[in-house]
Order: structure tokens, then sequence, then C-alpha cells
């Protein structure tokens, strides 16, 4: 017991469980890719899409292609919209539909098929005489003859068996795909042989439900329908007996146009240097496996100067010389029967220019007016609309309009640019840009804009004013308010204890007009607030001085609170209590009805810290709620008062006090 403890053990003993067990899982897995070692007993003949198989000695589900050897006992399955073709060495050929599974197990004398789900047809030509077939433990011969079973929802049913149906179909064909629009699409229906049939449409293979089924004399038929998947068949019925035709699965898709999104139609391509970069896309369709981009000098395209395949929903297009040119995309489906599409022709032009249009100028706008401490500290930002046919600008800075006065210029890369330079207040400056390509080619310059250099706006403190006497609240706090200014920025707010501000008691960042500071204790105090753009000091207000005389205390309730009861049957009073605050005018008491929306039922003032209810006039059984706040009286005399706190508790009253009296008078009075 005492490795038990060891921690080490157990970890080198849970490290052995692990290597063990991933070594059966390793051999369990390279069992189940080989295939076991069970005779073969045919081969998977063709597929479509996903068919696995399960050897008898394995848990695992591998995954097969064509060619590959069926062994004797292996379990084979079909995934959605996928189909397998069978072939076992007796000649016997086994067709699974899509969501079918069944076990093969072949003996000396019987061929043994377990058909647990989905569609399957046997085929028995080449089979001998003496070959018999078992599927679910039921036999049967085959004599070049051919058994089609269904099994959904745990019920079988044979469709043909053991005889040549007289009822071919001819279209749609097996596993067949259709267009079709949101409005449905119209299908055509034909078989072997007129006479009167019905055919019969259904989404479940074993035709459980039907949405359609139609008797006529002729060989074919139209019927419209939407978007799904369906499968079909043809019978007819005598005095003697019914006649199936075989069961065909077909799907109706619906496709989204294809067309190009970029370039658009018309769209006219410029470059100046060399041939541009040209992004060609467009959406994915539901069904589509790939495409094929074509670009041709001519409408119908008899001679291409660019064809490519992709997988992607875009191609990069280069060196395409000026000229006109015409577009088209095909899109491809990875589903028999459905023929590639192609888009609607589209048409650009590239064009090589011979003059390049200058920058757009941007920031700053025409005729704005610039705080001059931006130019100073190098912080005000110039910029224009970049060009990917520039790869240099040139950027300028007058005193006049028409620069003759130059005071500032740069050649750089980029579009934008900070830099400081000598400014006079109340003055206007021009700027403006020009380009260069890679080329050498250079634009003219763009349009001037100016702007006016201006002292930095005065901040305006608002509340509280200079010398004004507050009466906070306790744990409120007081509200620090200024005017808003035209230039963003943020602001810093400071609070001191000395007009020199050496002793700081409070400092804030704030990109709003307002804050609140909390204050514990009586005092004269001093505030003011600085303007910042990226660091930069704008502008700051004047000091204003203010007194906190009191700090306003508000009353503690102590009886009855948080929801106590009151069991007038005991107490016999209904007295409220709370703690006493020093220097209070008096205080406000509220008593509300809960049960009836709050109701105001009393109001009354106290100068002591108690307060009895005499009145119980209009009072019931249930829940309630006081209030209570201090008043006090300021030294100017003004009345001002704290904000009521808030009590609840509930009242019980003895049920004889408010007894409804009982009425003894008959029910009924004679008058004569």
């Amino acid at each position: 017991m005492r490795y038990l403890n060891n921690t080490k053990y157990v970890i080198l003993f849970l490290v052995l469980v692990i290597i063990i067990f991933s070594k059966l899982l390793c051999l369990n897995l390279s069992s189940a890719i080989d295939g076991g070692d069970n005779p073969v007993i045919g081969e998977l003949k063709a597929k479509y899409k996903l068919v696995q198989r399960r050897s008898d000695k394995s848990v695992v589900w591998k995954e097969i292609k064509e060619s590959t050897p069926i062994r004797n006992k292996d379990t084979i399955r079909t995934a959605e919209y996928s189909e397998a073709i069978l072939t076992l060495n007796g000649g016997a050929e086994i067709k699974l539909d899509e969501n079918s599974m069944i076990r093969i197990d072949i003996n000396d004398k019987d061929i043994n098929v377990n058909f647990e789900y989905g569609m399957m047809t046997v085929e028995g030509e080449g089979l001998s005489n003496d070959s018999n077939l078992k599927i679910n433990n039921e036999s049967g011969k085959l004599k070049d003859g051919k058994v089609t079973l269904l099994k959904a929802a745990g019920k079988e049913s044979v469709q043909a068996q053991n005889e040549k149906s007289s009822i071919f179909l001819q279209s749609p064909e097996r596993n067949q795909y259709f267009k079709s629009d949101k409005k449905g699409s119209v299908i055509p229906f034909q078989w072997n042989s007129k006479g009167n049939v019905t055919i019969e449409i259904s989404k479940s293979m074993s035709f459980r439900s039907t949405i359609v089924r139609k008797a006529t004399n002729q060989n074919s038929i139209g019927i419209n329908l939407d978007k799904g998947r369906y499968y079909w068949r043809v019978f007819k019925k005598d005095s003697v007996k019914e006649e199936y035709s075989e069961v065909r699965k077909f799907f109706v898709v619906e496709t989204s146009p294809l067309r190009l999104t970029s370039p658009k139609d018309k769209d006219t391509i410029y470059y100046i240097d060399s041939p541009p970069f040209i992004i060609f896309s467009w959406k994915r369709g539901e069904l589509d496996s790939s495409y094929r981009l074509l670009l041709s000098q001519t409408s119908g395209f008899e001679k291409t100067v660019y064809d490519s395949n992709t997988l992607e929903t875009f191609l990069g297009v280069r060196n395409l010389k000026e000229g006109k040119y015409y577009a088209k995309v095909i899109r491809n489906y990875n589903i028999r029967g459905m023929e590639p599409e192609s888009s609607p022709v589209i048409y650009f032009q590239i064009v090589k220019k011979t003059k390049v249009p200058p920058p757009a100028l941007l920031n700053p706008s025409n005729n704005q007016e610039v705080d001059q401490k931006l130019i100073v500290n190098a912080e005000l930002l110039f910029n224009w609309e970049d060009s990917s046919f520039l790869k240099e600008y040139t950027f300028q800075v007058a005193k006049d309009s028409q620069f003759q006065n130059i005071i500032f210029e740069s050649k750089l890369s980029k579009n934008f640019i900070k830099e400081k330079f000598a400014t006079d207040i109340g003055k206007s400056y021009y700027w403006r840009v020009k380009g260069k390509t890679n080329g050498g080619i250079e634009t003219v310059f763009s349009k001037a804009f100016s702007f006016q250099i201006k002292v930095s706006e005065k901040l305006q403190l608002e509340y509280p004013s200079d010398g004004s006497s507050l009466y906070p609240e306790a744990n409120q706090g007081v509200q620090l308010r200024w005017k808003k200014t035209n230039t963003r920025g943020y602001f810093l707010v400071e609070v001191s204890q000395d007009k020199n501000f050496e002793n700081v008691i409070y400092s804030v960042k704030t990109a709003n007009v307002a804050t609140n500071i909390l204050l514990d204790k009586p005092g004269i105090y001093h505030w003011r607030t600085t303007q910042f753009v990226e660091n930069i000091k704008l502008s700051q207000s004047v000091i204003n001085k203010f007194q906190i005389s009191k700090i306003l205390q508000s009353p503690s309730p102590i009886y009855p609170t948080k929801g106590e009861e009151v069991n007038m049957q005991k107490v016999q009073r209904l007295v409220f209590d709370w703690k006493e605050q020093g220097q209070v005018l008096y205080y406000d008491i509220e008593l509300y009805d809960k049960e009836k929306q709050n109701k105001l039922l009393s109001k009354i003032q106290s100068q002591k810290p108690k307060m009895e209810l005499k009145n119980y006039e209009g009072l019931h059984s249930g829940e309630y709620v006081w209030t209570l706040s201090s008043v006090y009286k300021k030294q100017d005399g003004e009345i001002v008062k704290t904000k009521p706190i808030k009590s609840s508790f509930r009242l019980i009253l003895p049920e004889e006090q408010f007894k409804v009296p009982e009425v003894y008078t008959p029910k009924k009075l004679y008058i004569e």
C-alpha cells in the first residue's frame, strides 16, 4: 500500500497504461487499414463520393477507393449523396444507394447479405443456378434475375424480384441533376411503353409518402418541382398483379446567377508607367467546383489573351496592355449531368494616362482656424489623399496665395507631414502639394488651401464659482464643470488646498466638460483645468476658490429596517428610530404603502431621533416603506435637505382592532 501513496509510482503506472492502450489502438487502426485477413470475395467496382468499409475485427470505419478488395464479413456503407457498386467473385453485382449499409458473409453454398438500411439492388447475371442468396436470413434463388430492396424506418419492401420488369425508365437518369430557379423547374419524365400507368414521385426512397401520383396513358410527362432530392418510379396494375419499374433518384438544384463583380461592366482602368495589376472576382455558388477565367479583345472570344483555371473566386492578372477587353468566367460542377455555365460577358478598357491629377488636400481644410501652439510644437497634421500612381510628394507653405513667399517646403514619400515653422497670430497662410510618378512624371500643384493662425481659447470655469460656499452630502462629492471649447483634446482637472497648487489633492484627465470629486472634510479649496492636444498644453483656466462649509450627514435608520416584521400585538406602539446627527434643524419622515403603489400615507417632521406614529387610520397588515432625511440650515439661511434614505418593514395589526361590524338587521323588512 505504501507504493500507492508515492506520487512517482502512480505517475509511472498511468504512463504505462497510456502507452499500452495507445499501442492497442494503433494495432486496431492498422488492422482496419489492412482490411483484415479474411479471403477476398470481390471489389469496389465504382463509387460516387464517400464509401466506407469496416472489417469484422475492427470498430473503425475506413474510406475506400475504386478497385479496393472486399473481404468476407466486411461491412460497407455509403454516406449522403453517395453510391457504390460492388462486384462479387461469383458474378453478382450489388448496388448501394446513399445512406445504405450491408454486411456480406459468403460460405460454400450461400451468399448472406445482412441489409441494415437504405436501398440495395442485387443483380445475379453470371451466377450459377446453384447459387443461393440470403438477405436478412431469407432465402431466394437468383437465376439471371434482379432484386431491389428498400429499408427505412425499420420497414423493408421488395421492389422487384427474380423477374424482368416490362417497364423501363428512360429519363431522368439515375442521380441526374436539374437546374432550377426560385419558381421551380418543369422536369421531363419518360419511360418505354404507353398504356395506363401511374408515376409516383417521393422524397423518401421507400415511398412512404408521395408528393406526386399521376395516372397517364402516355409514356412521358412534365412535372414542376421545387429544389430538392426526389425518387421516382412507374407502375401499372391489372387484375392479376402490380408491376413496378426500378426506383431512380434525381436532384433539382437552385443555382445562383454567376457574374463578375470586379471589374464592373464598362469600367475604365487607368495606369501611368506600367500596366496595372487587375483583380477579377465573382461569387461562389453552392455546387461550384472550379472556375475558368477568359479574357479576349473580341466579344466572341475567337482568340483569348488570358485563360486560366482556379478553385478560388478571384484571379489577379497583370501586364495587360492598353486597349479594350472582354471577360467572362465559367463555372464547373463536380456533378454528373450538369454542364459548365458561363457568366455574362463584361467589357472594360485599360487606358494609359499622360497626365496625372494632383493630390486632393484633406487637413487642415480650406479656411480652417488653427491654434498657434499646434504649429509651434509640430503637432498640426497636414495630409492629402494617397495615390498608387505617385511615389513622391512636394509640400509647400506660403504667406501668399501665389506662393511668392514660401516659408516651408519639403519632399517626402508619405501623404502626411507634421512640421513646425514660424507663424503670426491672426495671419492667413496657404499650403499645397504636387506629386511625382515612378516614371518621373510630375503633376501640377493642387489647389491651395488657406488656414488662419489664432490664439488658444480661454477655458471658462462654470461651477463652483469663485468664492462659493458648498454643502455637499457625505460620499456624494462635488461636481466641477467648465465650458466646452472648439478644439478637440483632453482636460487636466486639479484641486489643491493652496492657490499655488503646491499641494494638489486631486488630479484627473477627462475628455468631458465635467467631473466629480470626493472631498471628505470642510475647508477652503482651489481648482483649475488645463486643455491638452496630444500632450501639448493649449490653454489653462483661471483659479477658482470655493469653501466646503459642512459635510451633510444622512441619517441612519435603526428600526424598523431591512423588511423587519412589526407585530402590533406584541409592541403596542409603532416607533421609528434612527441614529442622531449633529447640528440638524429637523428630520423629515415619510410613510408609504408599498402594496398600493407606494401611496404616501403620512409626512412628519421631528427634531428628535425617533418618532411614534399615533394615527393608524388607513393602515392594514402588509408591506410599507419609510424614508428619512436630515434637514440643515446654511449660513445664509437657505434650507438644504439630504437625499432620502429608504427602509422597508412588514406591519401586522390585530384582527379585532379592524374587524368589520356584523349586521344583525333582518335581511328582509316588511313595511305596511
